[in-house]
């Protein structure tokens, strides 16, 4: 259920960031260094997310790497009852789709000078779920992500969205938490 506890207690606490290597990419050292050239950088907007973003940003002023950063909209609280004509179930709220693309253009331009254009995602349905198949249609090299904790929870996980990706990655994964 949970990554190795070596791995577990690096993510929680290190005060830096830390790169997380799928065992099946693991193979004998290469003579250069690994080639970051399709990054995936997902944010929530959040202060640890907004920090993992400068850490993509930088990783994608090698010569030859592009960016791509998204932001995923997960089912809202919106649900149309049965009784009044809706299906029952959550819907996404199109209000939300908007504001996240008006945050993530924002976001971008506060940060544009001088540096590459990135690739503007944003997508709707389980952050870690949408975040891999990103990953995947993307062909990404690096998935870099803002870690951030709940209260008492953090001792335990790094946060439910970080650990999925973080298991299920095709590729490796930067963590990023946000120093104090």
């Amino acid at each position: 259920l949970l990554l190795g506890s070596i791995t577990e207690h690096v993510l929680v606490r290190a005060p830096c960031p830390v790169l997380t290597v799928p065992n099946r990419l693991l193979a004998p050292a290469a003579a250069d260094a690994p080639s970051f050239a399709r990054i995936l950088c997902a944010v929530d907007f959040s202060p640890a997310s907004l920090q993992a973003l400068a850490y993509a940003r930088s990783l994608a002023e090698q010569p030859g790497a592009t960016l791509t950063v998204a932001t995923v909209v997960e089912r809202g609280p919106v649900v149309e009852p049965v009784m009044m004509g809706g299906s029952g179930t959550p819907s996404y709220d199109p209000r939300a789709v908007a504001t996240a693309e008006a945050r993530l253009r924002d976001c971008l331009a506060k940060d544009a000078r001088g540096r590459a254009p990135a690739a503007e995602v944003v997508s709707e349905g389980k952050a870690y779920a949408e975040i891999l198949r990103l990953a995947d249609e993307r062909a990404a090299d690096l998935i870099v992500l803002g870690a951030h904790g709940h209260g008492v929870l953090d001792r335990l996980f790094f946060g439910s969205t970080a650990q999925h990706v973080v298991r299920q990655t095709p590729c490796p994964v930067l963590t990023v938490r946000l120093r104090p």
